[in-house]
């Protein structure tokens, strides 16, 4: 019992949820990362999504829909068309400075933006890794 109070305190003071309020999924996906070799972190659920299974927040992440479909609909239509210059061999640059290479964005390069709750914070990584 006083094990029991004393994971669910720990848990608490970490900011996981309990471990009676996390779905059997996600429990099982954090087993599984738990008892992985070499793995130096330590794997707990997120008390907003602990009772969801995962992928419940998959709608926050950006994408809806069929993306795919979506596209090959666009090229029949001839609105998007592929860059045949584009290719998985390119060279790619030892830096990259988005300032230099869009002047006119120089100043509002950088700012930081506030992402509140709309799950958009895949988007603001990329942008910020290419500035």
């Amino acid at each position: 019992m006083k094990g029991a109070l004393l994971a669910g305190a720990l848990a608490t003071i970490a900011g996981a949820a309990p471990a009676q309020d996390v779905h059997p999924e996600r429990v099982a996906q954090i087993d599984k990362i738990q008892s992985t070799p070499g793995v130096l972190w330590q794997a707990a659920a997120h008390p907003r999504f602990a009772a969801q299974a995962p992928g419940a927040s998959r709608d926050m992440m950006g994408v809806k829909g069929n993306q795919s479909e979506v596209i090959a609909e666009l090229m029949a239509k001839g609105e998007i068309v592929l860059d045949s210059s584009a290719s998985a061999d390119a060279a790619i640059p030892d830096s990259f400075d988005s300032a230099s290479q869009w002047p006119h964005c120089a100043k509002i390069i950088g700012d930081i933006r506030d992402q509140s709750n709309c799950g958009c914070c895949w988007a603001f990584a990329g942008a910020e890794a290419a500035s």
